[in-house]
């Protein structure tokens, strides 16, 4: 409850929020906008380590985001968006550079499109999560999806917004 009263609110939507219980991580608190959910440590020195994990995330002023569009319109219309002082985007019109620069970069986001030229978003998804990016991912995409697709995307914890007239301003919303 206090997670969604958070992220409602304009003024503190913005603030990182790491959910730290004694039950399973919480794969609802992510994708109502925690940053991460962690167990409770069983130990002193892990919950520690914690804290100093929140902190030095807090004090990153500087973030960045993965784009994966492969129509040059769409992905300059959202460079455009997202542009910001703190900000760098990186920006891949295909899986392959993504995968690259997934592999030499930490992101704090990636929005992805599910219809890539070289390989289909699930297969990228499925590699990036092999190889450890445990990055949040935004599913950005004109396709409607099937119930099986929504299923799999849940998987991955991804959050999917389909591309239409007011698509933009969500996708502001998710990356903020």
């Amino acid at each position: 409850e206090v997670l969604r009263l958070l992220k409602n609110d304009f003024k503190t939507r913005h603030i990182p929020v790491k959910i730290v219980s004694a039950d399973e991580p919480n794969i609802i608190a992510k994708r109502m906008g925690a940053v991460n959910c962690i167990q409770k440590p069983s130990d002193e020195e892990d919950l520690i380590q914690i804290i100093k994990n929140i902190v030095a995330y807090s004090d990153e002023t500087y973030r960045r985001l993965l784009i994966v569009e492969d129509d040059p319109v769409q992905l300059e219309q959202m460079v455009n968006l997202l542009d910001g002082e703190n900000i760098e985007i990186v920006t891949a019109q295909d899986a392959k550079t993504a995968l690259e620069q997934s592999r030499t970069k930490l992101f704090d986001c990636a929005i992805i499109d599910l219809n890539l030229p070289d390989m289909n978003g699930f297969k990228l998804l499925e590699i990036l999560k092999k190889n450890e990016c445990s990055m949040p991912v935004i599913i950005f995409t004109a396709g409607d999806l099937t119930h099986d697709e929504m299923e799999s995307l849940r998987e991955y914890e991804a959050t999917v917004i389909l591309k239409t007239a007011d698509s933009y301003k969500r996708l502001l919303e998710e990356v903020s």
